[in-house]
């Protein structure tokens, strides 16, 4: 076939045609691949947004646990005041250990 005697709308759909069969012609091992590749990548990107989720959550927790122990110093610091609630945590905790 002469393609300097197509047109751009003939020579552009023989071109589609080409490679629609060409692709069709391909192994089944490598569209696997391509298949498996793009899985692998979606896998990476995941994995990048959940590590990212992860150090969040991590770093939230840190800050709960040191706000935790803020509150109960706060606490003992009023350990000698006579609060009937102050002093049965207080009492609760010695025994806890």
């Amino acid at each position: 076939m002469q393609f300097d005697t197509l047109g751009p709308a003939e020579l552009n759909t023989h071109l589609t045609n080409d490679i629609a069969s060409s692709i069709q012609s391909w192994p089944s091992e490598l569209i696997c691949v391509k298949t498996t590749n793009n899985h692998n990548e979606k896998l990476r990107e995941k994995e990048s947004q959940l590590s990212e989720k992860n150090n969040i959550l991590r770093a939230d927790v840190d800050h709960l646990r040191n706000e935790i122990l803020s509150l109960k110093t706060e606490i003992m610091r009023h350990g000698t005041y006579e609060s009937p609630p102050i002093q049965e945590y207080i009492m609760k905790t010695a025994k806890q250990l």
